[in-house]
């Protein structure tokens, strides 16, 4: 019988964590959301980094080990680093910036960050969140007023633009009116609190095995992803519930396609679209909210067109040399939305591109189950939202990602590791 080895196995149990482990878990669940505040070192999503960096580091040092396996699966990202410092001209504070994420990744790859209480992090802010976004709706329609949970001059002035949101939950970062009321907790907008919480309600939902708790827990991440009227939270919760309806087993770790064709599955579809299509009639906030994504404005804008089109059209532009290696790096000057897709292709082309998608892509193929579903829905989004590919998005969900390789024990795991594998 062939012999294996656990490598790191109590830094990757919660029970036997020690605080730096669990304190450094937690400033990497809150980076996405730090990001946009003040920090000692630019904005606090870098001092994360920098706070985490000499205790990773340290940590590397001190056990010593690293494997090549693991180093090779977040090679493409650690590349990528190495290639946005240095293309369109070298910068110090890039390359200082790149190391920073450089070793978050080697560190989580090797086990050296405790995923699974990240995780728990994890879905403990998505739930509180949820819990808050629907305080705020009791606190709007029953007692009259907006409860701000977003410490507004603690923002970075980029991040200024958010303002009339989180103080009001009526009008949109151009200043418009929403038309209804918009809350997301304590995140800046509906499409912020969707991009944390998605993956936590497709690991508790489509997850192997049943429990009322569990189930508790997804109805009240279902809640607040329904509240926030984000479209793309909407039609996310929407697919997970049908797949988990209509494919779903307690038994396997597999989804058996053949439920779809039995009559209580047929019944769930029939009766599911019929509760949509009532909805829709008779309900004004779901009506305008389909309407926004599917018909779009007097002008024909939908919400999907509105982040895509101008975005499209500025690569329609790219030719020669730009297609391989990009345009430039900055992209201060573009007031319309770009994707993770097109402002990874506008700043560093087709080799950033490549980069970029090698882990995600890797989980569509590889993974099973929710860690699959998670990273096909991340590969889908990343093609209207920016967030895909921004440093503590990136991080969050390759976590989530190599999280997904280790509980599978599969092809590449990071816990189990052959006498085989090589250590650097």
């Amino acid at each position: 019988m062939e012999k294996t080895t656990y490598m790191l196995n109590n830094i990757d149990d919660i029970k036997h964590a020690s605080l730096i482990d669990k304190l450094i878990a937690v400033l990497l669940a809150m980076s996405p959301i730090l990001q946009h505040y003040k920090g000692i070192f630019g904005n606090a999503g870098v001092t994360v980094l920098i706070i985490c960096f000499p205790f990773l580091v340290g940590k590397i040092l001190m056990i010593g080990k690293l494997y090549a396996e693991s180093i090779f699966f977040v090679m493409p990202l650690i590349l990528f680093d190495i290639y946005k410092s240095i293309d369109h001209g070298f910068s110090v504070s890039s390359l200082a910036r790149s190391v920073l994420t450089m070793v978050v990744y080697i560190a989580i790859s090797n086990d050296y960050v405790n995923r699974k209480y990240f995780l728990k992090v994890c879905l403990f802010i998505s739930e509180m969140a949820s819990v808050l976004i629907i305080c705020q709706y009791i606190c709007f329609y029953i007692l009259g007023f907006h409860l701000k949970l977003v410490p507004v001059n603690l923002l970075l002035h980029e991040s200024s633009q958010w303002i009339g949101c989180v103080t009001t939950g009526l009008v949109s970062i151009t200043g418009s009116s929403n038309g209804y009321y918009r809350p997301s907790a304590f995140f800046l907008e509906p499409s912020h609190f969707f991009l944390f919480v998605f993956p936590q309600l497709l690991l508790t939902l489509l997850s192997e095995g049943y429990s009322k708790k569990k189930m508790h827990k997804a109805l009240l991440l279902t809640i607040g992803l329904l509240f926030s009227t984000s479209g793309m939270a909407i039609a996310i919760v929407v697919a997970a519930w049908a797949f988990y309806l209509l494919f779903y087993s307690k038994h396997s770790d597999k989804f058996i396609i053949q439920k779809l064709l039995s009559v209580k599955s047929i019944i769930l579809l029939i009766v599911g679209v019929f509760a949509l299509v009532v909805l829709y009639i008779k309900v004004p906030f779901v009506q305008s909210t389909v309407n926004r994504i599917v018909i779009g404005d007097k002008y024909g804008n939908t919400a999907i067109s509105g982040r895509t089109f101008q975005a499209n059209q500025l690569l329609d532009q790219m030719h020669g040399g730009q297609l391989l290696f990009g345009v430039t790096k900055d992209i201060s000057n573009i007031e319309f939305n770009l994707s993770g897709y097109a402002a990874t292709m506008y700043r560093y082309g087709l080799i950033g591109v490549i980069l970029s998608y090698v882990v995600y892509v890797r989980g569509v193929i590889q993974l099973k189950r929710h860690f699959r579903i998670v990273s096909m829905v991340i590969l889908v989004i990343s093609f209207f939202t920016a967030h895909t590919h921004g440093t503590y998005h990136l991080i969050y969900y390759v976590l989530i990602i190599i999280e997904g390789f280790n509980v599978q024990k599969k092809g590449f795991s990071i816990n189990k590791v052959k006498n085989s594998s090589k250590t650097i």
